[in-house]
């Protein structure tokens, strides 16, 4: 079943709704939701080191996801940067 995601009106898969349901749930401070064949990625945008950035990876490892990769941007803000993480769910 497909859904609307709230902050862009676009279309969620079944797994993207799932993750972006979990990380509201957990109040994770992200941007986006998304994914591409499986793979998800979620975007952080100028987020706090500790309290978005270490809380999301926290959360997703517990929902079963794997980092695979983070692309950092907008560092200039000392501890607050944004960032695009890409999962794998491995089970």
């Amino acid at each position: 079943m497909l859904s609307l995601h709230k902050q862009t009106g676009y279309t969620m898969t079944k797994e993207v709704k799932e993750v972006y349901d979990h990380l509201k749930k957990n109040d994770v401070d992200f941007y986006d939701v998304w994914d591409d064949n499986g793979i998800i990625y979620i975007d952080v945008k100028l987020g706090d080191w500790k309290h978005s950035h270490l809380h999301l990876r926290n959360i997703m490892e517990k929902f079963g996801y794997t980092l695979i990769d983070r692309d950092i941007y907008d560092t200039e803000y000392g501890d607050t940067f944004s960032a695009t993480y890409t999962y794998l769910k491995l089970n």
